[in-house]
């Protein structure tokens, strides 16, 4: 039987039976250090080329502090001597989808653009979160001066299953 040759060392990021970070044991210390905090993990991204990407978010928003403490902790709870990685941690973007059900729930009171699976696109100010929908007010229109004012607001309920990204909508 023919030995087969590896190549360049084995990364215990990518082969987790080797001492070292694998993304498991990542996800499991942040909670851990997250657990009792606002903050909470979005996302961990683990490449085959040992890059790490942590984005973290947090109930009030997340400073740049608390991206650098996180930081520091992963730098010494994983040692960087032992296996190289190339380590980011940060926030979403506002231009970020919203992944997590609590994000939904700290952007209440914002204006969502919600792109629906069917390919339509909603607008509106985010109003209500639940498990299974969230409730928006779209942005009503003015009406000209003298005009009736007796229709009620309109609100769309639309169903989490139903939705395929929303992100905040960025008033200018």
């Amino acid at each position: 039987m023919e030995k087969i040759k590896k190549r360049g060392p084995t990364s215990p990021l990518l082969f987790p039976e080797n001492k070292g970070m694998n993304r498991t044991d990542l996800v499991q210390a942040l909670e851990e250090k997250l657990t009792g905090s606002p903050l909470f993990i979005v996302e961990v991204d683990v490449q085959p080329t040992n890059r790490v990407k942590v984005l973290i978010d947090g109930d009030e928003g997340v400073t740049i502090d608390q991206c650098a403490e996180i930081n520091r902790f992963i730098l010494q709870r994983f040692d960087r001597d032992q296996e190289d990685y190339a380590l980011e941690v940060s926030s979403p973007g506002l231009g970020q989808p919203l992944r997590l059900l609590r994000q939904y729930q700290k952007n209440i009171g914002r204006n969502l653009e919600v792109q629906l699976k069917d390919g339509t696109v909603a607008t509106g100010k985010l109003e209500s979160v639940t498990d299974e929908h969230i409730v928006l007010t779209p942005k009503s229109k003015k009406k000209k001066a003298g005009a009736q004012t007796s229709e009620e607001a309109v609100t769309l309920n639309l169903a989490m299953a139903d939705i395929s990204a929303a992100k905040v909508a960025l008033a200018f």
